[in-house]
């Protein structure tokens, strides 16, 4: 072995990704249009003004899902508001990424927004799976109080 090789080894080599590859020119001359996408329904007119752009189109994608999962959730009544949080949380994380000139893919909604609906619906239910060890399981059936009830009451007493 040589000694340049024992200092500088072998970098392991990256898995591919789904994302596509834009060259950096249309990173840096995008991602605040990218970033803006995230907010709510601008999404569709980032989307449509900014078609050249594969980094616009990418975030601005999964920000139309969001957008569309938040119109859903408002008919939902009280748990549609914690599911809104949700997708708060996503577009924040989506703006960040965006602005930081990142392809990051968001769970589950980028892969809808991919089109890859089988492999958003296996994200989901490994997710729901996770969330389910963290509810109690019952260790005894639950019981009936008073299985017989006896046809004629005790006397009440009344002053």
């Amino acid at each position: 072995m040589r000694m340049n090789e024992q200092m500088n080894p072998q970098q392991p080599q990256a898995p591919i990704s789904p994302v596509p590859v834009a060259g950096n020119t249309d990173i840096e001359q995008n991602r605040d249009m990218a970033a803006l996408s995230y907010a709510w329904i601008l999404s569709v007119f980032v989307y449509v003004s900014r078609k050249d752009s594969a980094f616009v189109r990418f975030h601005s994608k999964q920000a139309m899902v969001l957008f569309a999962f938040s119109v859903l959730f408002w008919l939902v009544p009280v748990v549609g508001r914690f599911l809104e949080l949700i997708v708060l949380g996503y577009c924040v994380v989506g703006f960040l990424a965006a602005v930081q000139g990142q392809w990051k893919e968001l769970v589950i909604i980028g892969q809808i927004a991919r089109g890859d609906w089988r492999a958003a619906l296996t994200a989901f239910l490994g997710l729901f799976r996770q969330l389910l060890h963290f509810v109690p399981r019952r260790k005894k059936p639950i019981q009936i109080l008073n299985p017989n009830p006896s046809p004629n009451p005790p006397p009440t007493h009344s002053l």
